[in-house]
């Protein structure tokens, strides 16, 4: 979930099943927002929470993103499937 340019995990650990329409489009958004704060040399943590469908199934209704960049929260829209 948190690209490895981000100092997120290269493995199989990492990965969530995602719409290539989110993981092209706003996800791809986020990550590059935040990887420019990366380079301007802010701090960054991030928490991913993960609903998946109570029903169950393969793949996750939404993703809910917080990022705590030099200690100040920043909340991303939902990024619904």
């Amino acid at each position: 979930m948190i690209a490895t340019v981000l100092g997120g995990a290269g493995d199989r650990i990492n990965i969530v099943p995602q719409s290539f329409a989110l993981n092209r489009g706003a996800w791809r958004d986020m990550e590059k927002e935040l990887q420019g704060l990366l380079k301007d040399g802010k701090s960054i943590s991030m928490k991913i929470d993960i609903p998946y469908p109570s029903k169950g199934g393969p793949r996750p209704n939404e993703f809910l993103v917080t990022a705590i960049v030099d200690g100040i929260p920043k909340t991303f829209p939902v990024f619904k499937q």
